[in-house]
């Protein structure tokens, strides 16, 4: 063949790639077809360099969470690298490991680097939540929750990190002053009413919040769904 021609028995590269990604997409939320398709997978995001392909992978292995565990190890490997024009391949890993939750123990020292490090908020918040699903009674985790609590701008990962918080009981103690400051935002968004509830669970110990609690039930307003939220936590 001359430079540049293409035999017609085999397809261009943009055409293997565009069919390789709607094979992914197929198999997004196709839980049995896709786990049997691990092996290639793992293959995949070890061997193809297209961003938009690799992120099809992960999306693959976060809807299929625990089943996806075989991949464990990939997903591990990818939180070493660095973004590559605005695509950063670690946020797609740390969704799926943290989907794929308890079985993905063996990330927990990647996790714990990454929190530790000095990488984007997003990044470190993300790696926060990933080890509160991995292991909610790790010793660090209540310090990193509240490392994301202090943030301004982060409202996604904010509100994750709150949820977390609640499943931690009165263990989440250390949290009460700036779940306290979370009641003072918007009412019609989720961090309030989680707030609330994460007060409640983590019971006498958030006894400082009574005071900002009972100013929610604001007699001169309607009764809410917030008010039912402060009823129960109090």
């Amino acid at each position: 063949l001359r430079q540049g021609e293409v035999h017609e028995d085999h397809p261009a590269r943009e055409d293997v790639e565009a069919a390789r990604f709607s094979v992914l997409q197929a198999l997004t939320g196709k839980g049995p077809a896709a786990q049997e398709a691990m092996p290639k997978l793992v293959h995949i995001l070890k061997t193809d360099n297209q961003p938009h392909v690799r992120n099809a992978v992960t999306w693959v292995f976060r809807n299929l969470g625990p089943d996806a565990s075989d991949a464990v190890p990939a997903l591990i490997e990818l939180l070493d690298e660095q973004p590559v024009d605005r695509n950063d391949i670690r946020y797609s890993a740390l969704e799926a490991l943290q989907r794929i939750g308890p079985a993905a123990e063996s990330a927990i020292p990647a996790l714990l680097k990454l929190i530790d490090s000095d990488e984007p908020n997003q990044i470190r918040s993300a790696a926060t939540i990933a080890l509160s699903a991995i292991d909610a009674a790790h010793p660090l985790l209540v310090s990193a929750l509240i490392e994301i609590l202090k943030q301004k701008t982060d409202s996604y990962h904010k509100y994750q990190a709150i949820q977390a918080l609640g499943k931690l009981g009165p263990e989440a103690a250390p949290a009460v002053p700036l779940l306290i400051e979370e009641l003072k935002g918007d009412r019609s968004s989720f961090g309030v009413p989680t707030a609330i509830q994460v007060l409640g669970e983590i019971g006498p110990d958030a006894a400082d919040a009574v005071p900002a609690l009972i100013e929610l039930l604001d007699p001169a307003e309607p009764p809410t769904h917030i008010h039912s939220y402060v009823i129960q936590a109090l």
